[in-house]
């Protein structure tokens, strides 16, 4: 954590520029190190920027929604809970692919369809 405490504020300097996250297993991995690297890219994104979160099993996914919910909207885009034949298969109880979008606020510059359009 240390080590990559430079990296990660460079990284979330320059997330204000990306319009899209896609993270694969990240939060599994890091066994929940993840909130203030995750929590600078938020912060640091603009308002529509979407972020896409692949993880093998829901519980991080959950703690994650919890921790940022005030930043983002969230969609459950995998889930298994309406299908039990499922659950069995994938060792899951519950959804494990999620996407999030970051809020706009009033210091986010949104472009109109008349701006597009001149």
């Amino acid at each position: 954590d240390k080590t990559n405490h430079g990296a990660k504020y460079i990284f979330c300097e320059q997330s204000a520029n990306f319009d899209m996250y896609l993270t694969s297993y990240l939060l599994s991995e890091t066994r929940g190190k993840w909130f203030s690297f995750f929590k600078s890219v938020v912060t640091y994104a603009k308002g529509g920027s979407m972020f896409y979160f692949a993880e093998p099993v829901p519980w991080q996914l959950h703690r994650f929604i919890a921790c940022l919910q005030g930043e983002l909207e969230f969609l459950w885009l995998d889930s298994s809970m309406h299908f039990p034949s499922l659950q069995k298969a994938d060792r899951r109880t519950g959804p494990a692919v999620l996407f999030a979008m970051k809020r706009y606020s009033s210091q986010d510059s949104i472009v109109t369809n008349t701006e597009l359009s001149t």
